[in-house]
């Protein structure tokens, strides 16, 4: 049985005045290959993950162009020690 996510940021009291300790990345498919793109859809999962309640605790998101190309990015983020989450569409109904 999966929990449920939080992108809530853990935060450290004492060092940093309250900046977070951890930042989630989420690495998304889509935006295809220009920089113009990805722009594109990091603004329009901004706003999804906005009126989803995520305002003021968003993760980072980060556009991957095509489906081997995202999982490739996330795969790298994940080996070195990074919160990260990967977002696919389905292929199949």
């Amino acid at each position: 049985m999966a929990r449920e996510l939080s992108f809530g940021r853990a935060l450290e009291q004492w060092r940093n005045r309250w900046q977070p300790m951890v930042t989630v990345q989420l690495y998304v498919e889509g935006g295809g290959d220009s920089a113009a793109l990805h722009r594109r859809c990091r603004e329009g999962f901004r706003k999804f993950l906005e009126k989803a309640g995520f305002k003021n605790r968003m993760p980072k998101i980060i556009a991957g162009g095509g489906r081997a190309a995202a999982y490739k990015r996330f795969k790298m983020a994940c080996e070195n020690d990074r919160a990260c989450l990967l977002l696919l569409d389905s292929e199949d109904p």
